[in-house]
């Protein structure tokens, strides 16, 4: 499996659920990085993904250290990742290059209140 680099500053951390796991960070500023989420493929599209991205965005960190940004990123292709993180209230900005040469991706983010 191939991993790019992590861009936030702070250790990473997991939420491991039975049948998928949620990598994520915290950056400079008031800023949270979802490094990676995977759900087993015979769990997709039973709520798994969603309860972690929900979870992490309720993080007891979350209001102790004012974070006001979450954001990842996907590949452009992965359109079932996109309609995903929409689902769930992120805005998709889109980054040309981002994983190599035509490799392009989203960043996907969400603000906080």
């Amino acid at each position: 499996m191939h991993y790019r680099p992590i861009h936030g500053d702070g250790p990473l951390r997991i939420i491991q659920r039975p049948h998928g796991w949620l990598e994520y960070r915290f950056g400079p500023g008031k800023i949270m990085e979802l490094c990676t989420i995977e759900v087993d493929n015979e769990w997709r599209d039973q709520g798994i993904g969603s309860a972690m991205i929900r979870e992490a965005e309720s993080l007891p960190e979350i209001k102790t250290h004012s974070i006001r940004i979450i954001y990842g990123f996907v590949r452009q292709e992965n359109e079932a990742v996109q309609r995903f993180y929409r689902r769930l209230g992120y805005e998709l900005i889109p980054i040309g290059s981002f994983y190599g040469r035509n490799e392009n991706a989203f960043m996907v983010h969400k603000v906080l209140e």
